[in-house]
């Protein structure tokens, strides 16, 4: 399981219990993620906080923790 935590983001276990897996949200885009942008040789991109709001990963893990009920049951 990767390791992630800091900021007021979703935990990694609940990334990876929801089918996401955030080792490929660099490739496919699905989010910006300081712990796995490289190897650390290239910088990390200019963001604002709101940056990963409207990204696949965060609209999925808000959709499953407030309509998880209808849409996930």
């Amino acid at each position: 399981m990767l390791q992630l935590s800091g900021g007021s983001g979703a935990p990694g276990w609940t990334l990876e219990l929801a089918g996401l897996d955030p080792r490929k949200f660099r490739a496919t885009q699905a989010a910006i993620v300081h712990n796995t942008w490289g190897d650390g040789t290239e910088p990390f991109p200019k963001m604002v906080w709101p940056t990963n709001y409207g990204k696949y990963a965060c609209a999925t893990m808000f959709t499953l923790f407030f309509g998880g009920n209808t849409y996930a049951a």
